[in-house]
This record gives structure tokens, sequence and C-alpha cells, in this order.
């Protein structure tokens, strides 16, 4: 019985492999699988931009964009111009998230603890925000630099820096994404932001003309 089971099963394996190997014809045109590289498809391309001459001037235009950004960064939204004075003033302390430590690891600030930047370090001249593409504002922080004996630093909030930097042979800082503005609550320019003790005085300088 045994030596019947293996007769079966050795035939059923030799009919399998007869079968495999068994040509069935051609049923239909056979077509050879032919897929582009991507990236020479990609190399193509670009082959062709640079032939072209589109590829230098995609760069020229990138260039172009990135001085323009650089010079004239997006200006901060949501201020307006001052029209009268005001003060206020402005507690720059911060309660520490994590607790700070020195080289060796000992905690020096523990996390919670409120902290005072001006109690470390003070603020080394006052900053003067103010839209540069308003001339009654350049006008306003050129007579306001002078008056301070060019102890001021100018902080734009909109407009080009580059011109009034050569112009007034000085640096001039913009408030990227409005960071500064924000932090200090300003809502118009002109204003200037001066040490008074442990607090920051932010005034608003009033534009008395129309700028262009």
């Amino acid at each position: 019985m045994i030596r019947i089971r293996m007769l079966l099963a050795s035939l059923g394996t030799a009919i399998m492999a007869q079968a495999m190997a068994i040509d069935l014809g051609t049923h239909g045109p056979v077509y050879p699988i032919e897929e582009p590289d991507l990236l020479e498809a990609l190399a193509a391309q670009v082959q062709q931009k640079i032939d072209s001459g589109e590829w230098a001037r995609i760069q020229r235009e990138a260039q172009t964009r990135v001085i323009q950004n650089a010079q004239a960064p997006k200006p901060v939204a949501g201020l307006g111009v001052s029209r009268q004075a005001r003060h206020w003033t402005f507690d720059p302390s911060i309660v520490l998230s994590e607790a700070i430590t020195d080289r060796e690891g000992r905690i020096l600030f523990p996390a919670g603890t409120r902290v005072n930047p001006l109690d470390v370090v003070d603020l080394a001249e006052p900053l003067l925000f103010f839209d540069a593409r308003d001339d009654a504002q350049v006008a306003l922080a050129a007579a306001v630099i002078e008056q301070r004996a060019g102890a001021v630093t100018p902080v734009l909030v909109g407009g080009a820096w580059a011109p009034l930097a050569e112009s007034w042979q000085r640096r001039v800082y913009f408030d990227q994404s409005g960071i500064l503005s924000q932090r200090f609550g300003l809502s118009s320019v002109p204003a200037l932001v001066t040490q008074d003790g442990a607090l920051l005085r932010i005034d608003e300088l009033p534009v008395t003309g129309e700028g262009n």
C-alpha cells in the first residue's frame, strides 16, 4: 500500500513538471516592456531647458527674487501710523519653561523662575521702529537719530533697508516676521523703545505729514 502511494506521488510530480515545460504557443501579440527611466527623462527635460536658454532665465529670476526679498522683506502686518504721542512700559521678563544649568549641570535657574534680561544686560541703544515706505516716517527717524547723536538702532517694519543704510552710513535692521513688534505690543509706528530701569518704555512718535 505504501509503495502504491509513493508511485502515485512520483507520477503526479512528473506530470506537473511536464505540464510546466509544455510550450503553449503565442496567444496574441507580444511587446517588449519599455519603461523610460525617470532620471533620464528629467535630465532630458533639464538639458532641453538649458539648450533653449530657459534655464538661465529661471536662474536670473530666482536670483532677482532672492535679492529683492533680502533688501525689502515682507512688511510687518497690522501696524498703523502714529498720529498722537502716547507711551507705556513693557516688562521683558520671561518665565523659564526649562531649568538653566551651567556646564557641570548645576542648576542656575530652576524651571518656573521669572527672569528679567535687563537685570543681566542693558539695552545698548534705543530701538526706533518705522516704515521706510513712508517718507514722513523716514524724515522723523532721521531727526530722532540726529537728536540722539546717532545713538539709536533703526528697525524697519516695511520698505528697503539697503538705500537707508547707504544714505545714513550705518546699519539698518528689519523686524523679520514682526517678532519684536508683536513682543513689544506695537500697534503703530514710528515707535521708540528705550530702557527705563528694569522696564522698557515705548513711545509712539506722531507723524504730522503724509508720506509717499
